[in-house]
């Protein structure tokens, strides 16, 4: 037993040294790297076009670290998200030049690539000299990757802070009650302990969602329209309109009903007043985007520390989550495009992941999650994996954006955004509110010439 004890050891040990070795390695390659930046950038300044931001706050606290290495100097101009589209915009048709790499929301890739206001990165990605092996192109979350950086099967950016859904309970009720987490594997598990929970104490309902006509109600209705099989259009490059399918009015019933199990005023939240519920103690379960569980759990809160987190359950017709976040693409009128790519590659490289993260960005590499020190600071990190994987579901099931990337999305926004909350507060019905969008997200499509493409 002691043979096999001490063989058992030296295995390790011997894996470990291998192990390190490489680390090692990489890390000696990518100093190499910046030494052979610095040597072709040294003095060149870029300018960078960001948004408010925490992942952009991450960004600029690593700025003089980058400086250092590799000689390129970097200038933000940060402001904004709506200030920002509109700048990117107004220099890309003056064509200025002024900055080389911009900031663009999700939602805007389709736009920002049809125009050309940003480069094919693929020519980039697919260079070794460019691309170095160390930095791991393929280790970037498949959901982001693949999804929310691609248009029309062509890359034109790189992830910078991605986000998908995570259900929060609270680990001292479930205990209470002798109620396994593991067991909400479906969204009728779902509404039934939402129900169970509301009211089982004073003051305590059973979830808390973002009802806020516009943009915070989508976000909550988004969640559930595609696992139970709806969609707002049928399928790319058609742009036929079915939000108003029977799939579509099950799931916005759905939302309706949970509404029952939610604190009043409701119709109400945003993003701040949903979270502010959570960490009050108000609520046993709340279903959100992944980056809520630090604003469920401050310092000082009622919550703090009592917190568990799941990926999102199994819908009825798919297993999917939500994909959406922010990118860094290359200015097409840029004439640093060289050094802007330098940039974008040191920032969300394998080997400043976790300075990164230690100074407020998100996760967007599938190593990270498995880190023994992220899983420690990070309990969320392995639900939020988990749930990323139910994002690339939909990708593979024909959905690569959450939310459509087209200039008319704002617009589209606006109609549901109004019908959805019209619903939950009762003016209409499920069906006569998705009706009402469907008309006049078709009248708007017709009117913008999709159908005649």
């Amino acid at each position: 037993m002691n043979k096999k004890i001490v063989l058992c050891l030296a295995v390790f040990l011997l894996l470990s040294m291998v192990i390190s070795f490489y680390a090692m390695a990489e890390d000696q390659a990518f100093l190499d790297w910046c030494k052979s930046i610095k040597d072709k950038f040294d003095g060149t300044t870029i300018n960078i076009a960001a948004h408010t931001h925490p992942s952009i706050d991450a960004f600029r606290e690593m700025t003089p670290e980058f400086t250092k290495l590799t000689g390129i100097n970097v200038r933000w101009d940060t402001m904004n998200e709506l200030m920002l589209r509109d700048k990117e915009m107004m220099e890309f048709a003056s064509h200025t030049g002024v900055y080389d790499v911009v900031m663009v929301d999700c939602v805007w890739m389709g736009e920002f690539a049809t125009k050309g206001i940003i480069i094919n990165l693929d020519k980039y990605i697919q260079d070794p000299n460019s691309t170095p092996a160390w930095y791991d192109y393929e280790g970037i979350i498949p959901a982001y990757r693949e999804g929310l950086a691609k248009w029309d099967g062509k890359t034109y950016a790189l992830v910078t802070a991605g986000q998908t859904n995570l259900l929060g309970y609270r680990k001292d009720l479930f205990e209470k009650y002798g109620i396994d987490p593991a067991s909400i594997t479906s969204y009728d598990k779902f509404m039934e302990l939402c129900k169970f929970f509301n009211g089982k104490e004073p003051g305590l309902y059973g979830n808390a969602f973002r009802g806020q006509r516009g943009h915070n109600v989508l976000v909550t209705w988004f969640t559930y329209l595609y696992p139970f099989g709806g969609r707002l259009f049928d399928e790319e490059g058609k742009w036929n309109v079915v939000i108003n399918s029977e799939d579509a009015i099950k799931s916005l019933e759905y939302l309706i009903q949970l509404s029952k199990y939610s604190p009043p005023g409701f119709e109400n939240y945003n993003s701040e007043e949903q979270c502010a519920a959570v960490a009050r103690g108000d609520v046993a379960l709340a279903l959100d985007v992944s980056a809520c569980p630090p604003y469920y759990e401050p310092e000082g809160s009622m919550a703090r520390g009592k917190m568990g987190y799941l990926p999102p359950p199994a819908g009825p017709k798919g297993d999917f989550a939500a994909n959406a976040g922010w990118l860094a693409g290359i200015s097409s009128d840029s004439k640093k495009q060289d050094a802007a790519w330098a940039f974008m590659i040191y920032m969300t490289s394998p080997q400043k992941v976790k300075d990164f993260l230690a100074v407020g960005g998100d996760i967007n590499r599938t190593a990270t999650f498995s880190d023994s020190e992220v899983l420690a600071s990070k309990p969320y990190a392995k639900p939020t994996l988990e749930a990323l994987g139910k994002a690339y579901n939909l990708i593979k099931a024909g959905v690569p954006h959450w939310r459509p990337p087209i200039p008319e999305w704002s617009k589209i926004g606006e109609i549901l955004g109004y019908e959805v909350n019209s619903a939950l507060i009762g003016e209409k019905s499920a069906k006569d509110a998705l009706d009402k969008a469907a008309a006049d997200i078709t009248a708007l499509m017709k009117e913008k010439g999709y159908y005649n493409k």
